[in-house]
């Protein structure tokens, strides 16, 4: 399982782009990504990458990947 760190977050309104925004670069809905946000729903290791790529970061210090 992938779940999003707190940076996660951080990293996005740093960068003044909106949840929508975000998503729309990533190529999922708003919704999924405002899910991804609050740890209720984890990504594909596709979509993660895609996250990190679209912010810049390294998949690390964004994600971590947990047992379950």
């Amino acid at each position: 399982m992938i779940k999003a760190k707190s940076k996660l977050n951080y990293t996005r309104i740093v960068q003044g782009m909106l949840i929508k925004e975000l998503a729309e670069k990533v190529g999922i809905s708003p919704q999924g990504m405002g899910q991804i946000l609050k740890g209720t729903y984890s990504p594909s290791p596709k979509t993660a990458q895609k996250i990190c790529e679209v912010l810049g970061q390294p998949f690390e210090e964004i994600f971590e990947v947990c047992e379950g």
